[in-house]
């Protein structure tokens, strides 16, 4: 079945305190058995904590962590081996946060004009709260401002008062919040005594019960606690038919009690449905389908009940299954004026889209007496395609390429190649004139009886042969060795033969330049004098190439050789040699291929979340031909940045790899942001991809005014 592959592993986006979570590792393929390994900062995790719980079978293991604290914040890592040693992982970040709840509440103080008082405002959570306080007069809010004359913030975050004014009596609000959860909000009022008392208005004391009153309702629900959840989840993207896929169902609050149903569309899934297995425990349901098959896609509901509350969570399981071949299009040798068809059929889920395309210039139209199958044209949407010539000739001769693609995998392709047998008659041959022709060699009327026909004396001609120009041909070789002679007309000429060159001389050849990824070429090998017994052999970097080779055709002849490439790839540039090889002598002829290729991904950067003063890499691998450049820019404010010489400790701290990695040492808040890298090499569309550096850690507490 192949190496073990997993799907990855995720946390959901904001995990807070005192909740419990479960995240699932899931077998997508492989052998069994399987043994489970759970990781925390790549160190095993002791299962001997009590709020963690670790479960294994046989497709799948889940970890549950019930209450989450502080301290379970890291990376974790889930290692699966099988029973044919092959090893997977996947690894993923808990971040862990927590609402803000009061240390110390501000109190009402009561001051004599001249004298200071101090207010204090503490809260605790995770990240660290913000504190802000204001001076709330009527139905206006006005920011404090901190730091003067008159104020400052003390150590315990709390803020004094200097030399009391009358004016400086009146309600101070303090807000704390850290994204998480909801503001925290509390007054205090600073009376002034001074021997006289302070009147306040009936709005003021009712406006300064109805905030308190907010406050206290805050804090009543944070003791009481939410209804309980189902956390979202969904199926994996690449589901395919003949595998197998795990879902998880949890809640988000640790609750004793709860019951699991499990509904494909409106019905309920018993515990004998067909390859469909449900897995139960206090604080989760999992549900297996292992084989997957084309019924089971659908809507599937996970309902979570307890005696006070009911939540019900539905995802779609849409399934895949990456093009096969049905009907695997061969080569074809077939004759002159007769009938071709190729067939090409795949199967898949989506349906695949099949499709012919000839891989030259000319298109499929241009081929002579086509005519598409009336059951399927050469594009099919139903999983086949059919291409027909009634009566082929020799430019319907060459390679044709059948492709299946359903946009789940690569797409399947397979080339084949049509060859086309011609009659060899003389007609079809293209004749020199008699002057010219009368100065040929022996050597030269011996290669046309290589070919299957017989050069005669005086141009007699019987009912075995076709004569022009005075030259006539049968289907037998007899000429004499000695003398062959040619009539035409009243001119008689007597050829001798030729003493042969013993080391064959290659006319140059190569490849069409501007060659791209796809395309196809052709080229010969030939000699510039006519010789017998000679052997041709071609070599790629060395190493001698054979039709065996995929992509690659080699047609040998007695006085040259081609070589053909079909959908050329990158992998095919290289250094190419003919070799001919003659009873005097070895020749040979080297040609490089220079394909030029657009940029492809190798390896795209992805967002980061790291903790303070770490090592940060962002990959922007890719290829092509020739190889691309990486460039890399971050953004700022409205606009971006091209990591240059201007960049602030770019020698020290950030360096661009030549392989386009970048690394960022001891990353620092201020690295936060967007990096782009776009990568180019003039050869089709540039790409760019868009990662976001996260820098995590303990922030210092501090009072914002």
């Amino acid at each position: 079945m192949g190496p073990v592959k997993i799907q990855p592993i995720r946390f959901p986006e904001q995990i807070k305190i005192g909740s419990s979570i479960t995240i699932l590792c899931q077998i997508e393929a492989g052998t069994r058995p399987f043994e489970f390994q759970w990781l925390k900062d790549n160190r095993t995790i002791n299962k001997k904590k009590d709020h963690l719980k670790i479960n294994s079978h046989n497709q799948f293991s889940t970890l549950t962590l019930d209450p989450v604290n502080i301290e379970d914040e890291g990376q974790y890592t889930c290692v699966v081996k099988s029973s044919d040693n092959t090893f997977a992982n996947s690894s993923a970040r808990l971040s862990v946060s927590s609402s803000p709840s009061w240390v110390k509440r501000p109190k009402d103080k009561k001051a004599v004009v001249g004298s200071q008082v101090i207010f204090s405002c503490q809260a605790e959570g995770y990240p660290e709260p913000r504190v802000s306080w204001t001076k709330v007069s009527g139905s206006h809010s006005d920011l404090l401002q901190f730091g003067g004359i008159q104020t400052r913030i003390l150590s315990n975050v709390s803020f004094v008062i200097h030399d009391i004014r009358v004016s400086d009596a009146g309600h101070y609000k303090c807000e704390v919040e850290n994204g998480v959860g909801k503001t925290l909000s509390a007054v205090a009022t600073l009376t002034m005594t001074n021997g006289r008392k302070l009147r306040v208005s009936v709005m003021t004391v009712l406006m300064h019960l109805f905030v308190n009153m907010a406050v206290l309702l805050v804090w009543v629900n944070d003791v009481k606690g939410e209804l309980f959840e189902i956390i979202p989840f969904s199926f994996p993207d690449n589901v395919r038919v003949g595998g197998s896929t795990t879902v998880l169902c949890t809640v988000n609050e640790g609750k004793s009690g709860i019951q699991f149903q499990w509904f494909y569309g409106e019905k309920e899934i018993g515990a004998k449905m067909h390859k469909v297995k449900i897995v139960n425990s206090e604080t989760f349901s999992a549900l297996e389908i292992n084989p997957v098959e084309v019924q089971n896609q659908g809507n599937y509901t996970c309902v979570a009940r307890t005696a006070k509350n009911v939540s019900r969570y539905t995802t779609v399981l849409a399934l895949k299954a990456s093009p096969e071949w049905k009907h695997e299009p061969m080569d074809v040798r077939i004759k002159q004026l007769s009938h071709l068809r190729l067939e090409c059929s795949a199967t898949g889920y989506p349906i695949p889209t099949v499709r012919w395309t000839r891989n030259k210039e000319s298109s499929l139209e241009n081929l002579s007496a086509t005519k598409f199958s009336e059951e399927n044209l050469d594009v099919s949407h139903n999983g086949k395609a059919v291409l027909e010539v009634k009566k082929t000739t020799e430019k319907d001769e060459g390679f044709y390429i059948c492709t299946a693609d359903n946009g789940v995998a690569e797409p399947l392709r397979k080339s084949v190649r049509v060859t086309v047998i011609v009659s060899k008659f003389l007609e079809n041959i293209e004749f020199i004139t008699p002057p010219r022709l009368a100065q040929k060699s022996y050597s030269e009327y011996e290669s046309l009886c290589s070919l299957g026909y017989n050069v005669l004396n005086n141009g007699v001609r019987n009912d075995s042969t076709n004569c022009a120009n005075g030259v006539c041909f049968t289907s037998s070789c007899s000429p004499s060795k000695s003398q062959v002679t040619l009539n035409y007309g009243e001119q008689e000429q007597e050829l001798k033969p030729e003493q042969q060159i013993k080391i064959p001389t290659i006319m140059p050849f190569s490849f069409p330049q501007n060659m791209t990824v796809g395309g196809y070429a052709k080229v010969f090998c030939a000699v510039q004098i006519d010789t017998k017994q000679l052997s041709f052999k071609w070599m790629k970097n060395g190493e001698v190439l054979t039709n065996a080779r995929e992509r690659v055709y080699i047609t040998n002849n007695f006085d040259y050789s081609a070589l053909e490439l079909s959908n050329a790839q990158i992998e095919d540039n290289g250094n190419y040699t003919c070799q001919v090889k003659s009873p005097g002598g070895i020749s040979q002829f080297t040609v490089a291929l220079n394909l030029k290729g657009a940029p492809l991904w190798i390896k795209k950067p992805t967002d980061k979340t790291v903790e303070k003063n770490s090592d940060v890499y962002l990959d922007c691998l890719a290829r092509g031909s020739p190889q691309p450049s990486v460039t890399w820019f971050i953004k700022k404010g409205n606009s971006s940045i091209k990591f240059s010489s201007s960049i602030t400790n770019l020698r020290t701290r950030w360096k661009i790899f030549e392989n386009g990695t970048l690394r960022i040492r001891n990353s620092q808040k201020k690295d936060e942001g967007e990096y782009s890298c776009i990568v180019r090499n003039d050869i089709g569309k540039d790409l760019r991809q868009t990662a976001v550096i996260r820098i995590s850690g303990r922030k210092e507490l501090y009072l914002s005014v």
